[in-house]
C-alpha cells in the first residue's frame, strides 16, 4: 500500500485503511485535544466573539456558546468511540484501519478542523508556520505542526471521499 485511503463499505460506513503509526497517534490524540482544560487560547480560538459590541458577545456567550461547546463534546465523545475500534490491518504490522459509521463522519470532520484549531491555538501556530516561512521552531512546535498537517490529510481524507453527499448550497439572505 502507499498511503493511508478511504473505503466506502457496502453498508455506508467509511473505512480508514493502511494508517502508519505517525496518523494512529495523531488521531488517538485527538479526543483529548477537544477537551475543555479551561485554556483560554483554545477557548477564543474554537468559541471566537462574534464583534467587539458587548452586548453581542455577551449575547453570543449566553445562547451560542454552550451549543457550540455541546457539538464539540459530542464530536469528541463519537470520535473517542470510534478509536476504540482501532485494529491492526491484516498482513500489515505497522498499519491500522478505523471504521467510522456513516452518521459520524461530520462529527469526524468537525473534531479534525477543532482538533486543529486547538492545537495551533495551544503552541502559537500561526500563518507563517502553516505555510513554512517560520525560521526555526522548537520541538514541541515543531510536533504540533507536524500533527496539524496530519489531522488535516485525514480531514481532506473524509472531505474528498467519492461517496460523500455534496453539502446543501448556502442559503441566501
Amino acid at each position: 500500500m502507499t498511503g493511508p485511503e478511504v473505503r466506502r463499505l457496502e453498508d455506508g460506513s467509511i473505512s480508514l485503511v493502511g494508517l502508519p503509526p505517525w496518523f494512529v497517534a495523531a488521531l488517538i490524540e485527538l479526543p483529548d485535544l477537544l477537551a475543555d482544560d479551561g485554556n483560554e487560547k483554545v477557548r477564543k480560538r474554537l468559541y471566537p466573539d462574534p464583534s467587539d459590541d458587548a452586548n453581542q458577545k455577551e449575547e453570543w456567550k449566553r445562547l451560542v456558546v454552550p451549543e457550540l461547546f455541546a457539538l464539540v463534546a459530542s464530536a469528541r465523545e463519537v470520535v473517542r468511540a470510534d478509536l476504540a475500534k482501532l485494529e491492526p490491518a491484516r498482513g500489515r504490522p505497522t498499519e491500522w484501519n478505523v471504521k467510522i459509521p456513516a452518521k459520524h463522519v461530520n462529527a469526524w470532520i468537525s473534531a479534525l478542523q477543532a482538533g486543529r484549531l486547538a492545537l495551533a491555538a495551544r503552541h502559537d501556530i500561526g500563518e507563517l508556520e502553516m505555510e513554512g516561512r517560520a525560521e526555526k521552531l522548537e520541538e514541541e512546535r515543531q510536533l504540533a505542526l507536524v500533527k496539524i498537517h496530519l489531522l488535516a490529510l485525514v480531514q481532506e481524507m473524509l472531505l474528498d471521499e467519492p461517496g460523500r453527499a455534496p453539502e446543501p448550497p448556502a442559503q441566501a439572505g
